[in-house]
């Protein structure tokens, strides 16, 4: 609920019931699985780190070390590590290098993007795959994953926010020069936008579900206090019982 796990049992059933499923579908068994992540702990936080250089060209070895010093910097007993995404490189305060390696200089420095997770939710994730009989092979915050699908090569390189608005979670996604800047989640989702009209105009939420999309806009219109809808509140059965109300 909200991104929150609230009964781990329901949470295996639900697992092992989409497992059977795609099971079946692939005729194979599934026995290792990449988890989404998208608890409203999830955080994203800048890191910058520098380290010496060798007189010789950058390797591998430096590249890493700088890496690690930025790590160790966010290193918390309480959060698990989703990710650390190289953002831009520096060679002795000249930036926006996007691989250092090969060049010389005096200092190296490194920005990352720390995406983590409180401990908790991603220890029980953990637990309900693991009952399920599954291994967790890798974990992926859900706005990264979001937004390594829906999109394309340009939007990534130019420039987007993504916006991937679920149930219960809504994840937020930067993107820009191809590389995930800032990732979030918020507990609200679609499931509390039906509630509130279901709420507001006294109606079920099978008609609120079917409402939303009919007539639901992001921006109003001059024409909506003259356009009526149709409602049927709760405890009335058959277009007998329906309420015209404006749009608005």
């Amino acid at each position: 609920k909200s991104g929150k796990i609230t009964e781990l049992n329901r949470l295996i059933e639900a697992i092992r019931s989409a497992v059977d499923l795609a099971e079946h579908n692939l005729s194979e068994a599934i026995k290792r699985v990449t988890v989404n992540v998208s608890s409203p702990s999830l955080q994203s936080q800048l890191i910058g780190a520098e380290v010496q250089l060798s007189p010789y060209p950058i390797g591998n070895s430096d590249v890493e070390k700088v890496l690690n010093r930025a790590f160790a910097q966010f290193l918390n007993e309480n959060e698990q590590i989703l990710h650390r995404i190289p953002l831009s490189y520096s060679i002795d305060g000249d930036d926006d290098k996007d691989d250092p390696r090969g060049m010389v200089g005096s200092i190296l420095g490194a920005e990352l993007n720390m995406i983590s997770s409180n401990m908790t939710p991603v220890r029980n994730i953990c637990n309900a795959v693991e009952s399920s009989y599954m291994q967790v092979e890798n974990m992926v915050a859900s706005p990264l994953a979001s937004a390594l699908a829906a999109l394309t090569d340009d939007e990534r390189e130019l420039g987007s926010l993504m916006l991937d608005i679920g149930a219960g979670t809504t994840s937020i996604a930067v993107v820009e020069k191809g590389k995930v800047e800032y990732v979030s989640t918020i507990p609200l989702g679609g499931a509390h936008i039906t509630s509130d009209i279901a709420q507001l105009l006294a109606i079920g939420l099978d008609r609120a579900e079917e409402l939303k999309p009919l007539y639901g806009r992001t921006f109003t219109s001059p024409t909506d206090d003259k356009e009526m809808i149709n409602v049927i509140p709760v405890g009335e059965n058959g277009d007998g019982g329906a309420v015209p109300i404006p749009k608005s």
